[in-house]
């Protein structure tokens, strides 16, 4: 993939690909948007991919729509534009995904995959318990120990 993008970068017409967007470039695709410019002019605009205006656009613009149940996916697909399997494939994409935010719980770092939470949580729980299990095992010796030192003490006294 990376080799990919490496050759997309040399060609001057996507040569933006896989740069992270400034707030200029996603002011400029709003209006482009607005002005109902054609993905292909919207691509060579920004060097970037056909393929990478789409993605930008359904994830900053689409979802949000969608999530705020503004508007059905079919209904942005064709107010967009884009195809309906596309979209629904990004949409399903975000929903398994959650937000990760900083100590201030102010700025977004990244996205993590649901299903990788899960797995996890899931090993970090086997983890867990096999260390519990652990501690009773040895909670149990002490106890065992401890009874036959009082057992010894009693016996003496006796």
């Amino acid at each position: 993939m990376f080799k990919g993008m490496d050759n997309l970068r040399k060609n001057e017409e996507t040569s933006r690909v896989g740069k992270k967007w400034t707030v200029e470039e996603d002011e400029e695709l709003m209006k482009e948007l607005n002005d109902k410019k054609s993905y292909e002019e919207i691509a060579l605009n920004h060097k970037r991919t056909i393929g990478g205006i789409k993605s930008r656009v359904i994830c900053n613009i689409l979802y949000l729509r969608y999530k705020d149940k503004s508007k059905t996916i079919e209904e942005l697909s064709l107010e967009y534009n884009i195809e309906n399997d596309l979209v629904l494939k990004y949409i399903n994409k975000m929903d398994n995904k959650i937000e990760i935010k900083d100590s201030n719980e102010s700025t977004i770092l990244k996205y993590i995959d649901k299903k990788e939470i899960k797995k996890d949580s899931e090993i970090k729980t086997k983890v867990n318990i096999e260390i519990l299990y652990d501690k009773i095992i040895s909670l149990e010796n002490r106890m065992l120990s401890i009874e036959k030192k009082l057992d010894a003490i009693i016996g003496v006294n006796s």
